[in-house]
């Protein structure tokens, strides 16, 4: 399906990323939808895109991304979908994009789709970190096809992990120890992390003391159209 972005104008939001101490370390964008029929679907609106329209909507938060960059002087995360890997012609062009980056950002997969075999996918890694500005992150671990296997298979840098994961945690305490030893295979394999949907304290706290150190969530942060974004250290909703 060929959406035609004059259609469907597309608007970009960010997220901030704070460590423990709740400093903002970095920025999510996040793509918005000024159309009734998408606005509260932005993941169905992605899914009914074309491969070619997925890798147009990432060159253009790439665009956006060095602007947010520019002027708050913070590393920043993208969304890629992950179906462009399964085309040559997609990877080649992100590839050549990506070449001139000159700032420090994290290209995020998704898991909407079954990861191509780990070999072909790695490589494509390792030529995108050629360029020493970029990390590859796998975004909302804990929803997609890919089981634990892709923390040993996959190069990712950072592994972002789904709100659905840590929904609940503080009346399942079984939920709680499973996220434990997650954060101590992460430590161990010497990945990167973030905890996403982040909406209380108790969470907070509980995610915190076992081990995560990096957060993001309405707890903290909410998303904001990328005009209005600072660096704040304040949290804003406490």
């Amino acid at each position: 399906m060929h959406i035609e972005q004059e259609a469907l104008p597309i608007c970009f939001h960010g997220q901030k990323i704070v460590n423990v101490d709740s400093k903002v370390i970095s920025i999510e964008m996040l793509s918005r939808i000024n159309h009734e029929m998408w606005q509260n679907n932005i993941e169905s609106f992605i899914e009914s895109l074309s491969i070619r329209d997925k890798l147009s909507l990432t060159l253009e938060q790439i665009t956006n991304a060095a602007k947010v960059y520019q002027q708050l002087k913070i590393p920043v995360s993208i969304n890629v979908d992950n179906t462009i890997l399964t085309s040559p012609d997609c990877k080649n062009a992100l590839l050549n994009h990506t070449q001139h980056i000159t700032y420090p950002v994290t290209l995020e997969f998704t898991e909407t789709y079954p990861m191509p075999p780990a070999d072909d996918v790695n490589s494509f890694f390792f030529d995108l970190k050629k360029n020493t500005h970029i990390k590859i992150g796998l975004d909302d671990f804990g929803t997609g096809f890919n089981g634990m296997c892709v923390f040993a298979d996959y190069d990712f840098d950072l592994v972002k992990i789904d709100r659905q994961m840590i929904m609940g945690i503080e009346k399942r305490p079984q939920k709680l120890r499973i996220l434990e030893h997650i954060a101590s295979l992460l430590r161990v394999l010497k990945k990167q992390h973030v905890i996403e949907g982040i909406e209380n304290k108790e969470q907070y706290e509980a995610l915190k003391g076992v081990g995560f150190t990096t957060f993001q969530g309405f707890f903290f942060h909410k998303p904001e159209p990328i005009d209005n974004l600072d660096v704040s250290l304040s949290n804003d909703t406490k």
